[in-house]
């Protein structure tokens, strides 16, 4: 199974960032725009809270389904991931509720992408969390050479789901994120950056 090779980057100014990725040479391939997801926890496979499916809508008019399992959350290669595109986000969730698995939560966030090359960087904002950037590639070397270029310290990086960001809060330590049904901009009062 495919390996994510992703490092998130916390506390960014979705702006200057902007800005930086433009002057470097990245195209912005995706606008910033509202993604939402239903997780299923996959405990009739696997009792593991480490593996999950994830049915999203990515707020451009592609919907896509994954399985993700997270081996290990504090290395950069510790998650595989599969996706494949769909044709409609309530017929693929709903398949996945027909097939007995839980429906674990309902999530949205604002995404923007920029592309430069073989790397991908995505400016994220979340409920209820300061902005964040993911940086992927083909390769760990590659990643930490996009983080140097823009500035990212990549000894900040985390790694792993979004999961791992929430918990890097005082707020949001011992897993607290996975218990929220409804992790929805509405559900915490609060407007995207």
């Amino acid at each position: 199974m495919p390996i994510e090779i992703e490092a998130k980057i916390p506390n960014i100014d979705v702006a200057a960032c902007r800005t930086l990725l433009a002057a470097q040479g990245y195209s912005c391939t995706r606008p910033w725009s509202l993604m939402r997801r239903y997780t299923y926890f996959l405990t009739e496979l696997n009792p593991s809270p480490a593996k999950w499916a994830r049915v999203r809508d990515n707020g451009d008019g592609t919907v896509t389904m994954a399985f993700k399992h997270e081996h290990d959350g504090t290395d950069i290669h510790g998650t595989e991931e599969v996706e494949i595109s769909v044709d409609s986000f309530e017929n693929a969730a709903t398949l996945l509720q027909k097939l007995g698995f839980e429906d674990r939560a309902h999530q949205e966030n604002f995404r923007e992408t920029w592309v430069k090359g073989e790397t991908e960087v995505t400016l994220n904002q979340w409920p209820a969390l300061p902005a964040f950037a993911e940086v992927e590639a083909a390769s760990e070397d590659a990643v930490k050479a996009a983080c140097q270029s823009l500035g990212f310290d990549y000894t900040q990086a985390l790694f792993g789901g979004v999961g791992r960001v929430y918990e890097a809060y005082p707020d949001w330590a011992g897993n607290k994120v996975f218990a929220v049904r409804e992790l929805t901009f509405a559900a915490y009062n609060q407007e995207a950056a």
